[in-house]
Parts: C-alpha cells; sequence; structure tokens
C-alpha cells in the first residue's frame, strides 16, 4: 500500500494539463517557455575508433525544436571539449562570430583559475584587467 498519497494523482494531473495545453492550442498563444538551451554532456575520455580509425574529433548539437532560438551544445572528447551552437538567423545572425569569441572568453577563465585568489570574489573588471595584463603587459597602466 503506497504511503505517498499526493504522489497517486500527480500523473494523472501533469497528463490531464499536457492535454489541455494541447487542446486549447495554448503554444500558439503564449509566449515560449525559452528560448535558448544549453547541453553539457560528458563524452568519452578516451580516444574511439570506427573502422579501424580513430576519431578524431566529435560534432554535437541540440535538438531544436520551434520555440527554441538557440542551442549550445559542449561535449568533452579525448581530453578536448567540442562546442556546437545552432541559431535561428533572426535571433543571431552571424554564429560564426560567437564562436569565434568562445576561445579568448574560455581563456580569460583559464587566467583567473590559475592566477586568481580563490577565497575572494573575482569582478567582471578584473578579470578583464588581468587577461589584458597576461596578453599585453604595457597596455594596461
Amino acid at each position: 500500500m503506497p504511503t505517498e498519497f499526493p504522489s497517486l494523482g500527480v500523473p494523472w494531473l501533469m497528463s490531464a494539463l499536457v492535454s489541455l495545453y494541447g487542446r486549447a492550442r495554448l503554444a500558439d498563444t503564449l509566449p515560449p517557455l525559452a528560448n535558448l538551451v544549453v547541453s553539457n554532456v560528458p563524452g568519452p575520455r578516451m580516444p574511439l575508433y570506427l573502422g579501424g580509425q580513430k576519431m578524431t574529433d566529435v560534432m554535437v548539437w541540440v535538438p531544436q525544436t520551434c520555440s527554441v532560438g538557440i542551442g549550445l551544445s559542449i561535449i568533452s572528447y579525448n581530453g578536448g571539449v567540442h562546442f556546437g551552437l545552432i541559431a535561428d538567423s533572426h535571433l543571431i545572425p552571424d554564429p560564426d562570430a560567437v564562436i569565434r569569441r568562445f576561445r579568448p572568453e574560455l581563456d580569460k577563465l583559464l587566467y583567473l583559475a590559475m592566477l586568481s585568489d580563490w577565497e575572494d570574489p573575482v569582478r567582471t573588471y578584473d578579470a578583464e584587467m588581468l587577461h589584458a595584463q597576461l596578453l599585453e603587459p604595457r597596455a594596461v597602466a
């Protein structure tokens, strides 16, 4: 005999709400619940082989639905990290410009992790200044 009586009605209630949502065509009138999906999937730490050939890279992307305008996927593979970006052209007309910013921004995070005092929080401005000093010591007074 179940002891969690409130949970007995939850599947029925959720099923009824989803059915009502569809029949009332609320998806056509309500704004989307999300327009961005980010997925981080740990992949294999060692190389994989297919047909005797070593896989050097992997491709990954978030499955899209009609209401999701941007999908960012992150997967690790064989000691590296791979990114996938899919976007509605109305939201991001030049996705390659976003991709080009990944490396510099990740470099900033790496510098902060290696050089910052982990006891004190780091402000965004401090991170920018630290990064600038490391790349061009004479550019920052």
